[in-house]
């Protein structure tokens, strides 16, 4: 019987290479999927575990402090320390770093804003005419931020006044009988009455220079800082206005002498007369307000979590404790300050030589309203990013006055009924707001204005709630934030961007969506906006409880567990215990942030009031337990597709036996006339099946190189050799059926005829017609065949809604996004080794078909049919086949797919119409290509086949 099997191998080729060829596919099937199981339960294993840890395992913050939409979601939300006022105290800080486990508890703040003021040179030199005697350059500055989306113009221009004539600034004096007054160089007295009359001078400091005329008098030049006193406003408490006035003397060598600011008043403090004017390169500095958060962090506990010391790049690193006091008892607070910060905001400033009359003895008023309008002569424009100017004005020993403290509030969000985030806008009074403490003390080139940003006129997110620290008890001498080195934020301790949990300190800047433009947003010197900047100068806990009077200056715990590797059963557990440790502290809530990863939550904006349109801002939510999502979905598809593959290959390798066999029916009706048993047909054939399977096996075996090197996958041996068994054991199962059901008919030597009804036809009959008869006079073939496609069909929709279930399962988080892309080729594989077996059925069952109608294929030859009408005739076969396989795999579809996820969305309808369709165009390639195999038989040929 073996010999006979091996013989009827040999003997009938396309048997033996058809059956090798599906057992060839199922059992790659089997390698590609136990590889893939097993390279994608390696690669996600090692994937997750290389990034499920960020900088800390557990978020500590006070009870109450999660926000609805944490709550609801699973998720950590970005920017919770800004505008948040603290609440952990010194004590619950100590008893989470003594919890046994606790490798690092790093405390994180922001006690608020101070304010300080850029200074932007502007150079003059360009637009200055060296031919005029007397001459007024204006400086309009504008303010871009938001990527540019908005743009501010000042309403109050700066100027500058440049002569060839002598420049002085008067002294003060008081008379022998009593009058107060400005001595000239020439010393005539100008009476402070005088001034105050022209809208020159405060009732204590003169704002006014003097200039010498062409007769040698000193005359006033009043400028346009003051405007003159206006109805029921105290004589000598002039309106501060922004438009500064610089004076310039040009002198006869090519330089300038710079009297802006000069004085002969004694300074208030120390009674030295102020700095006589220089002689300088002319320029403008203009000033532009800037507020800073200042940050809270124990500098060793840092120093644990993310490396702070590595970052410094200039000075020292930060010490612990309190500030230090100079001999009069005036704080000092060491701060480590950033080198940089991401200001999303330039300056944008226009210069220009303006056709004005001569400015001295001009009331202030008349002369701002008359420079302000003047045409301009020339004029240039230049661009300052304030990133540049405050990276080129931070360094070591820097001071910043802490008296200009503010508090500001957090930002709201709602949830909206397209899912996305609100940003709530909240109404403000910005002249009260900006109102500090050092406005009302006369601090020259200040006032109540002096430190309101310009972009606070826009739509505001966060209110102006207070001051940050105590009430300065004398504000000549305030606390001071000394700076003592300098860190890079960029250069922190970098994790993985797939684990990255909110470094509250450190981060800013989002991406964003405004008019369908894809922009990059960051925060601006507005405080009050959506984004906030990042502290810019960091101080130790100590400090802070020192400015603030307050225990809980402490904002959150970010906690980091020891001997914690990744998201395995052990790590969890102890990250378990220590979080129920911390959770058992009264006035503490605990986050588990290991094993989370990004996920983006988009929030939408309002359009601002200077140009910026509605922004959909892209903010990066941590999802909680992101990994083990993916490691728990990625274990449970694994077994589904098994279950699928298995189901689906063993099929289509049952109907190829089906096919195969129907083709020898004329061979065992001579066995069994011959005298052959039921019983020896069925194991002639099994044993014909196991031998054909088990070459087929070796064959796959030899080429696993090459499919190895395909999929890039990895195949152990046992799995290949286990592979070979099961294949072979299940094609001789399989091969048991149809042989059981060959067998017993022990059909006669006599053709196989069958009546069949049809319709009288006119003329010659057309290969769709003939392919129609064909299908429907042999019923069995064709059933074998739609199956095979209709398997196909069922299997490709269950695999892409499983696909799709898993995707949306494990993706939204950047972890499980990049996970989802390192295993679409793996399904894809899949995909194609489904596809394959399939077609490779249909294409054999329609083969052996026209094998069967020989001596009809060549009888159509013989009268005339062309090779193309008989690829025709074979290829609408096949479309008919295509589509009765498509119809019940669409049936059979829905029912898989829906039945278990209680319902068919669209999309699924939509996947199984195309798979369908795709299925009805293959099979009819199937049979246009399978005819073209079929050669024109000899009559021995046909003799022996027929």
């Amino acid at each position: 019987m073996l010999k006979l099997a091996i013989q009827q191998g040999i003997a009938r080729p396309y048997r033996l290479v058809t059956t090798m060829a599906a057992v060839v596919i199922v059992m790659s099937g089997f390698l590609v999927l136990a590889g893939t199981s097993e390279s994608r339960r390696l690669a996600i294993d090692q994937f997750v575990s290389a990034n499920s840890r960020g900088a800390y395992d557990l978020l500590v913050r006070p009870a109450g402090s999660r926000s609805r939409s944490e709550v609801e979601s699973g998720l950590v939300r970005p920017g919770y320390l800004i505008g948040h006022d603290g609440g952990i105290t010194l004590a619950q800080w100590k008893a989470v770093s003594s919890i046994a486990g606790v490798d690092a508890a790093a405390p994180a703040g922001v006690l608020g804003y101070i304010g300080v003021n850029l200074e932007v040179p502007i150079a003059l030199s360009s637009i200055i005419d060296r031919t005029r005697e007397q001459q007024v350059v204006r400086v309009r500055p504008s303010t871009l931020a938001d990527a540019g989306l908005t743009r501010v113009d000042d309403s109050e221009p700066r100027f500058a006044y440049v002569t060839t004539r002598p420049v002085a600034v008067p002294r003060h004096i008081v008379t022998d009988d009593g009058r107060e007054g400005f001595t000239t160089p020439d010393n005539r007295l100008l009476s402070q009455e005088d001034l105050l009359d022209l809208g020159c001078a405060h009732v204590q400091v003169p704002y006014v220079y003097l200039e010498k005329t062409d007769a040698g008098d000193w005359v006033p030049i009043c400028g346009t800082q003051f405007l003159a006193p206006q109805p029921g406003v105290d004589r000598g408490s002039p309106q501060l206005n922004m438009s500064t006035f610089s004076v310039f003397q040009a002198l006869p060598d090519g330089r300038y002498k710079d009297f802006t600011g000069v004085n002969e008043l004694p300074d208030p403090v120390t009674g030295a007369p102020t700095a006589p004017a220089v002689v300088t390169d002319p320029q403008l500095v203009m000033t532009t307000p800037l507020w800073l958060p200042i940050g809270v962090i124990d500098p060793a506990a840092e120093a644990d979590l993310v490396d702070l010391p590595a970052s410094v790049r200039r000075g020292r690193y930060l010490a612990g404790g309190v500030g230090e006091s100079t001999a009069d008892s005036e704080l000092i607070v060491q701060a480590l300050v950033a080198e940089r910060l991401p200001l999303d905001e330039q300056l944008l400033v226009e210069t220009a030589l303006v056709d004005a009359g001569d400015p001295v003895k001009r009331p202030p008023r008349e002369l701002l309203s008359e420079l302000t309008s003047a045409r301009s002569i020339r004029k240039v424009t230049s661009s300052h990013d304030l990133a540049d100017v405050y990276h080129s004005q931070v360094s070591p020993g820097s001071e910043v006055r802490l008296d200009r403290g503010l508090k500001i509030g957090p930002a709201s969000v709602s949830t909206a009924p397209d899912g996305h985030q609100q940003g709530i806008p909240v109404s403000a009074d910005p002249p009260a707001a900006w109102s500090t403490a050092v406005s009302d003390h006369g601090e020259r080139a200040t006032g109540r204005r002096a430190l309101q940003p310009l972009l606070s006129g826009d739509v505001v997110f966060r209110s102006v709630v207070g001051p940050a620290f105590l009430d300065p008890q004398d504000v000549r001498r305030p606390a001071r934030v000394r700076t003592v080195g300098t860190f890079e934020p960029n250069s922190i301790r970098q994790f993985s961007e797939f684990a990255a949990v909110p470094l509250e300190l450190y981060d800013a800047g989002l991406p964003a969506l405004a008019d369908g433009r894809q922009v990059h947003l960051g925060p601006n010197s507005n405080p009050t906006s959506y984004l906030a900047l990042p502290p810019s100068a960091l101080i130790s806990v100590e400090n802070a409880v020192r400015l603030t009077g307050r225990d809980d200056v402490v904002g959150a715990l970010r906690v980091r567990v020891s001997d914690v590797d990744g998201v395995d059963g052990r790590s969890r557990e102890r990250v378990t215990q220590v979080a129920e440790q911390i959770a058992a502290i009264p006035g503490l809530e605990v986050d588990v942030t290991l094993g989370s990863s990004p996920e983006v939550r988009s929030v939408n904006l309002p359009s601002g009031q200077f140009g910026r349109p509605p922004v959909l801002l892209d903010e990066m939510w941590p999802r909680k337990g992101a990994a083990l999502t993916v490691v728990r979905a990625t274990d449970e598809k694994t077994v589904t597709l098994f279950g699928l593959v298995t189901v689906m290959c063993f099929g289509l390798l049952a109907g190829n036996m089906v096919a195969n066999l129907r083709g020898r029916r004329r061979e065992l009706a001579v066995l069994s006339v011959l005298g052959w048993r039921r019983r020896r047909v069925v194991g002639l054939l099994v044993v014909e099946a196991t031998i054909l399977a088990f070459l087929g096996g070796l064959v796959t075996l030899a080429l696993g190189g090459v499919l190895v090197a395909i999929t890039a996958l990895h195949v152990p041996l046992v799995a290949s050799l286990a592979a070979l068994a099961i294949v072979t054991v299940m094609t001789a199962l399989i091969a048991l059926v149809p042989a059981l059901r060959a067998a017993r008919r022990y059909p006669s030597l006599a053709p196989d005829v069958r009546a069949v009804s049809v319709r009288r036809t006119r003329g010659r009959p057309t290969p769709a017609g003939l392919a129609w008869t064909n299908a429907l006079s042999s019923p069995g073939r064709t059933l074998t065949a739609a199956t095979a496609v209709a398997l196909t069909v069922i299997a490709g929709s269950a695999l892409l809604a499983i696909r799709n279930d898993y995707a949306g399962t494990i993706t939204g988080s950047l972890l499980g996004n990049e996970v989802q892309a390192r295993v679409s080729g793996a399904d894809a594989a899949l995909m194609a080794m489904l596809l394959a077996t399939s077609l490779m059925t249909v294409a054999n069952v329609i083969y052996v078909g026209l094998r069967e109608r020989a001596m009809e294929i060549n009888t159509l030859r013989a009268v005339g049919w062309t090779e193309s009408s008989i690829r025709q005739l074979a290829g609408v076969e096949g479309a008919i086949i295509g589509g009765a396989g498509a119809l019940l795999g669409a049936v059979g579809a829905v029912i898989a797919v829906g039945w278990p996820l209680g319902g068919v969305s669209g999309a699924t309808i939509g996947t199984v119409v195309v798979l369908a369709a795709v299925a009805v165009a293959l099979t009819s390639a199937c049979g246009a290509v399978a005819a073209a195999a079929t050669p024109a038989l000899s009559a021995a040929t046909m003799c022996d086949e027929g």
